[in-house]
């Protein structure tokens, strides 16, 4: 849509944010869908998220924090495969110093949901810290008044 339909959308959701659960939202992760430079001017003119999930590499209007896709934890879609996942990760993962990571639970069978926890653990060999956008948001802040 355009920058006016898609800034509505983002007002809209910080509002019901704010009325429903009494705080605002920090993070924007797009949908399937993808985005356009609309979407960009969008999420820059929203001044509640601080930070963009899978945003652009090289954002030309987004100016806080855009943490672009990496490598997914899911391959394929759904499908949290821990093969996969670890040879991702030794060639690029690792390199990293923050990596988001989606997945979507209400997919996954027992089989799935061992590949989850696998990763997880596989993580946490690896010291990766696990945290939410929220937590993300506030360690760097802490960073910066250190």
């Amino acid at each position: 849509g355009t920058f006016e339909e898609q800034k509505a959308i983002f007002e809209k959701c910080q509002k019901l944010a704010q009325g429903k659960l009494g705080f605002t939202l920090p993070a924007f992760g797009e949908h399937w869908s993808g985005t356009t430079e609309e979407t960009e001017k969008a999420v820059q003119a929203t001044p509640e998220i601080k930070l963009w999930l899978y945003g652009p590499k090289k954002p030309q209007f987004f100016k806080r924090l855009s943490l672009p896709r990496i490598m997914g934890l899911e391959n394929p879609t759904f499908v949290p495969d821990f093969d996969k996942f670890k040879a991702t990760y030794e060639k690029v993962g690792f390199k990293q110093e923050v990596m988001v990571l989606q997945g979507h639970a209400a997919a996954w069978d027992d089989a799935r949901w061992a590949g989850f926890v696998k990763i997880i653990e596989f993580l946490q060999s690896k010291n990766c810290v696990l945290m939410t956008p929220s937590e993300y948001l506030k360690s760097i802040a802490d960073k910066k008044t250190m």
